[in-house]
């Protein structure tokens, strides 16, 4: 394939993506939410400098730029780790669409870099750089510098960031790769939780090549600030061509998992003692037996406590956590969960059985996996916590724990009946929906994570157990209900034809 049939790839791919988006409405709903999101945040930076400017004094500013080079170093872990998460990249299109129309090597790493600002982590370290750039050197003369290196630094370590993930995905696609990579990680996993806490990260920052991208920031542009912003560039070019490569290497390999069990023989399980229970167990074997689905689970757990090692959390902030951790957990699949059928779900649909009892099997899985996410997080993140913790912070923690797994799980069953899609679910980058509905679906579940872990973490902190109670027992009462809607939706024979159709033959 030639060089210019490559460049004349990504345009069509992107235009027959938003194509396949056949709704007028959404697709201008899809921009005002794109361009809401891009005013909220120059509106919060804006909100950031005027505050700093009026309150911020010599203070803040100085611990904005004491925190700057740590952040920088949290932006490149967090822009390897997200793609690499991901298996490399977001598909723009499923591969299984496009199977008979090669895609270049260089098409794929560019749609994973437009594709990035997808990913809310991301996302929330680019602001987060932003906003320590407005409060360190806002209504200065440094802020051009300062934000222009910053900018050149975000491309560049998101370039070398791809590339690393696309590398470590495609070592992983070998034998000894993933051993080495999980000997890895376990060993870095079990350095992290025995010598890192928060002075570390300082300190990493202090020593590496952060210090000196802050100087240069802070000094007039010049000479030696061109020279710096050119050597990201050229750090960019050449992540970027060794990413090309990897994406190369990664197509050669055997880049889909989805065969390596089909081989295995299997024995013969034991016969289920009830007809709940059947669909109980193929729902969760469905959820184990895929890869994207165990290492999201894998990672959901483990970020959060690594976290909680080096920051070394408070009550009130750790109560926010099950709610947090219950929406990624609900994104791994809980959003699309009937897809865990495959092409299965035409066979089930054809059998004579309870319609309750699949929807409530639903509901059972995916409530064991986000009530096991969110439980095996909060113990792992409170055993870092400098302190025991009073009576309004454990009624507020419990009551976030068991209202979020609820709400979350009511959501998921509802729009598994409302939006079905058609989804493996076993390939390295298998998603439950399109990137653009994920997206869309990651806004919602983590808006109403946020608030409801705010919500009760303002209960622990002004130490309202009967208020941390109250909220708890509500949104429990209200996902139940939620649920009890969609149960009865789903009695509806077109309602569970059209899930069916749609999840086994798209």
């Amino acid at each position: 394939m030639s060089t210019g049939q490559q460049r004349g790839q990504l345009r069509p791919l992107m235009r027959l993506r938003w194509q396949m988006v056949r709704s007028r409405r959404k697709q201008v709903l899809l921009v005002v939410v794109a361009l809401a999101v891009a005013v909220l945040a120059l509106g919060f930076l804006s909100a950031v400098s005027q505050a700093s400017l009026r309150f911020g004094q010599l203070d803040l500013r100085t611990q904005a730029l004491v925190a700057y080079p740590a952040a920088l170093l949290l932006f490149l872990v967090v822009a390897t780790l997200a793609p690499f998460l991901a298996g490399g990249a977001i598909e723009l299109i499923p591969p299984a669409q496009l199977s008979a129309f090669p895609v270049a090597a260089r098409t794929r790493f560019v749609l994973s870099l437009l594709l990035m600002p997808l990913n809310i982590t991301w996302t929330l370290q680019v602001i987060l750089l932003a906003a320590l750039v407005v409060v360190g050197v806002g209504g200065t003369a440094q802020l051009a510098p300062l934000a222009g290196v910053t900018l050149a630094f975000v491309l560049a370590g998101t370039v070398v960031g791809q590339s690393l993930a696309w590398l470590g995905t495609t070592v992983r696609q070998t034998r000894p790769g993933r051993l080495a990579t999980n000997l890895a990680a376990g060993a870095l996993a079990v350095l992290v939780l025995t010598r890192a806490n928060q002075e570390t990260l300082f300190n990493l920052g202090d020593l590496t090549i952060f210090i000196p991208i802050l100087d240069v920031g802070l000094s007039p542009i010049g000479l030696r600030w061109v020279a710096a912003v050119l050597a990201l560039g050229l750090a960019a070019v050449l992540a970027g061509a060794l990413g090309i490569r990897a994406v190369a290497w990664n197509q050669r390999l055997a880049t889909e998992t989805q065969g390596r069990h089909e081989g295995s023989r299997m024995g013969r399980r034991p016969q289920p003692g009830s007809e709940l229970w059947a669909h109980v167990v193929v729902l969760s074997r469905s959820v184990w037996r895929s890869l994207p689905l165990r290492r999201g689970m894998v990672m959901l757990v483990a970020l959060p406590v690594l976290v909680a090692a080096v920051t070394e959390l408070q009550w009130t902030q750790i109560v926010v956590m099950p709610a947090l951790v219950a929406a990624g957990a609900a994104l791994l699949f809980g959003v699309n969960s009937t897809a865990l059928l495959g092409g299965g779900a035409a066979w089930l649909g054809s059998l004579p059985y309870r319609p309750t009892s699949f929807v409530t099997a639903v509901a059972v899985v995916v409530a064991t996996v986000i009530g096991g996410a969110a439980t095996a997080t909060t113990v792992g993140v409170a055993a870092f916590a400098p302190s025991s913790p009073t009576t309004a912070e454990a009624v507020a923690l419990v009551a976030a724990g068991l209202s979020s797994a609820a709400w979350m799980t009511a959501t998921a069953v509802r729009q598994s009946i409302r939006r079905p899609f058609q989804a493996d679910l076993r390939g390295n980058r298998d998603t439950p929906a399109p990137p653009g509905v994920m997206a869309g679906y990651s806004l919602r579940l983590a808006g109403a994570a946020g608030v409801l872990g705010l919500l009760l973490a303002a209960t622990a902190q002004l130490q309202a157990v009967r208020a941390a109670a109250v909220v708890g027992t509500i949104v429990l009462m209200m996902a139940l209900a939620r649920l009890a809607l969609s149960v009865r939706a789903w009695r509806r024979p077109e309602v569970r034809s059209r899930v069916f159709m749609t999840v086994a033959f798209g």
